[in-house]
């Protein structure tokens, strides 16, 4: 029917079937520049999608790179929800299921991601802005030995910003499961802010940052590309 906006990788695509509304998403072919483990997704998204904490799935084919999965007719959050007392009831409920799901996958290797990252970068010749670097070389000791941590890991999303929540009928649904797994309760607890984080290690504030910062790096580098 038409292209749907957002989505700085993927391309999605609203479909009309005879079952319904169907969201297709076209898998960024960049999914190793990224470190986006496919198969991991399709892990989690059985099992989120069976409770109801994401749209249902359709069919999912990691290696053929392509995602159908049913269209939820909602409201995208906006930074405002965040903020609203209420709001924040609802996802606290939504991540409370989420953080109890039992799932046969690794733990979460944050140190792992962040070099793959750092090597990405290096490998395309970009460097990183000085505050950046530095915060790189600073915290990389600590982010080790937090990996190393004994936290016990429960399943994460990793990535909740406003356009990846979709509400209807006072329902949350979490979209754009790519960087799930096994990982740090307050690396989702954070999008709620500091005041709700129960148990935050230091470190896992300058984790994000490092990891957004150089997310956005390569995204750049893959737009040029296009």
């Amino acid at each position: 029917m038409r292209r749907l906006p957002g989505g700085l990788t993927n391309e999605a695509w609203l479909l009309d079937t005879e079952a319904g509304q169907a969201v297709l998403r076209l898998n960024s072919p960049y999914r190793e520049w990224f470190g986006v483990d496919r198969y991991r997704e399709a892990t989690v998204l059985a099992a989120v999608s069976r409770l109801g904490l994401a749209p249902d799935v359709w069919f999912n084919d990691p290696a053929g790179g392509f995602l159908v999965t049913e269209y939820i007719d909602g409201r995208t959050w906006t930074a405002a929800d965040f903020r609203e007392s209420g709001q924040q009831r609802k996802l606290l409920t939504l991540l409370a299921k989420l953080q109890s799901i039992g799932v046969d996958l690794p733990r979460f290797d944050y140190l792992a991601h962040l070099d793959h990252y750092r090597g990405q970068l290096d490998h395309l010749g970009i460097p990183l802005p000085p505050e950046l670097a530095d915060l790189w070389r600073q915290w990389r000791p600590a982010i080790a030995d937090f990996q190393a941590g004994d936290w016990q890991p429960v399943l994460c999303h990793h990535d909740l910003t406003p356009d990846n929540i979709l509400e209807r009928s006072g329902y949350l649904y979490l979209i754009d499961w790519e960087y799930s797994g096994l990982g740090h309760a307050a690396m989702d607890f954070r999008a709620l802010g500091p005041d709700l984080i129960r148990s935050e290690a230091p470190v896992v504030g300058v984790l994000c940052r490092l990891m957004d910062g150089f997310w956005f790096l390569l995204r750049e580098a893959t737009a040029r590309t296009d």
